[in-house]
């Protein structure tokens, strides 16, 4: 049997496969013990970067570009309460990650903020849905016009998709909820959640036969059976159970 290859982490095109295949790497212990001590370590020296840039206005605007720093603004703004502000920040980041490259898909050594703009492109907006559901219809809409553009592919991706459709269901806007958990699923094959939201909304709205959604979770990622089963709906239709074998 030919050997899984491991994920390559520079690949904008991240799914969950990679990171069961991540988790059953023998050396993840060793790496994780690794990551911690390096970051206690680098600690001293981010907060002396983070003091030059109060000093030197050109390095203090570079580093509030940073993601780390753009999420912090989101962040702080939402613990505020200011919802607008947060929302507007996430969009900022959105298109700062357009700007270094997240719809061309192509690796760059050594440009790392480039090679991963498409995932943080999906993360930003994922904060921005967030914050849209506490604002009005037109930030809806612009949220959702952006998730129908998205770069790539990907389990971020994958991720925030499924989470708009769900609000799109729950706000009665069936046709693009449906089309955008479709999108999740081509997204990313490989999680089981995605499939799971199709066989749900085939189930409660009889648009598709939920059971092939429901195998494909099943399929790719067994442990959602808990999930499968926890769920009212499901739980209320006992021959599809029985068909999964739950």
């Amino acid at each position: 049997m030919a050997k899984a290859q491991r994920p390559c982490f520079h690949d904008p095109v991240f799914q969950q496969r990679d990171v069961f295949a991540v988790e059953k790497d023998p050396s993840l212990r060793f790496w994780t013990l690794f990551a911690k001590v390096l970051a206690v370590v680098l600690v001293p020296v981010f907060w002396l970067i983070r003091f030059a840039g109060l000093l030197i206005p050109p390095l203090g605007r570079a580093l509030r570009t940073l993601p780390r720093a753009l999420r912090r603004e989101v962040l702080r703004n939402r613990q505020r309460g200011d919802h607008r502000a947060a929302f507007d920040a996430a969009l900022r980041a959105v298109s700062l990650q357009e700007e270094l490259g997240a719809f061309t898909g192509d690796f760059r050594p050594l440009t790392p903020r480039r090679n991963f703009a498409p995932i943080y492109w999906w993360s930003f907006l994922d904060l921005a849905v967030e914050e849209a559901r506490s604002l009005g219809p037109a930030e809806r809409d612009r949220v959702v016009e952006l998730a129908g553009r998205g770069p790539l592919g990907g389990m971020f991706a994958a991720q925030t998709l499924r989470r708009l459709a769900g609000w799109l269901w729950d706000a009665g806007e069936h046709e693009t909820a449906l089309s955008l958990a479709q999108r999740s699923v081509l997204a990313d094959p490989s999680w089981a959640h995605g499939h799971v939201f199709l066989g749900w909304i085939g189930l409660i709205s009889g648009r598709h036969d939920p059971l092939t959604h429901l195998r494909e979770a099943l399929r790719v990622d067994p442990s959602c059976a808990k999930q499968i089963t926890a769920n009212p709906s499901f739980a209320g239709a006992p021959d599809l159970l029985r068909s999964l074998g739950l």
